[in-house]
């Protein structure tokens, strides 16, 4: 008899785990989608941003070539 008990009480247990990570799943996509998130994590990153970085890179890459001895 507690071998059903114990049996019923694991079984239980697992599906009320199951449905609360189902649950926290779904929270967390809502949650991302409301903030404006992207699927990896964090903010999409918007066409002005990009070229910023771009451009901070050429910037970058010239002080560097600058800095370089030549020969």
């Amino acid at each position: 008899m507690s071998f059903i008990f114990l049996t019923a009480f694991i079984f239980l247990n697992m599906m009320v785990g199951t449905i609360l990570e189902v649950m926290g799943e779904e929270h967390e996509n809502f949650r991302a989608e409301a903030h404006g998130e992207s699927k990896e994590g964090g903010e999409p990153a918007s066409r002005a941003q990009i070229e910023k970085l771009e451009t901070e890179l050429a910037e970058i890459k010239a002080l560097l070539q600058s800095s370089q001895p030549k020969g």
